[in-house]
């Protein structure tokens, strides 16, 4: 019997994955947050893979003072990226994910 909910890889390439741990280091010591746009697409295997193309960095809404440990993005924010990728969605482009991303020294993924 197979998997009705299997894992799907995600894609990041190195210049993404340079730009969140950027994005964290600037953030410090608060939590930064994003929107991840990409697309589905055949592994190859029989499979899929999840393959992030663009990042939008969002901003933290949350209060002030609990900023170093909680997050919540704009609202606003998070309609104009869903908006842009049902624009490019004719090409699949989709919006993946909405990750948090917390300080502190990059760790590698």
């Amino acid at each position: 019997m197979s998997n009705p909910n299997p894992v799907i890889p995600l894609i990041l390439s190195a210049p993404l994955r340079q730009q969140i741990e950027q994005e964290g280091e600037q953030g410090y010591p608060n939590e930064i947050c994003g929107i991840l746009i990409g697309r589905d697409l055949p592994d190859g295997k029989g499979g899929q893979q999840r393959v992030i193309e663009r990042l939008e960095p969002g901003r933290n809404v949350f209060e002030k003072d609990e900023q170093y440990h909680r997050f919540s993005i704009d609202p606003a924010h998070q309609l104009r990226a869903e908006k842009a990728a049902e624009k490019r969605r004719e090409a699949g482009a989709r919006l993946l994910s909405q990750p948090p991303r917390s300080p502190g020294p990059a760790e590698r993924i």
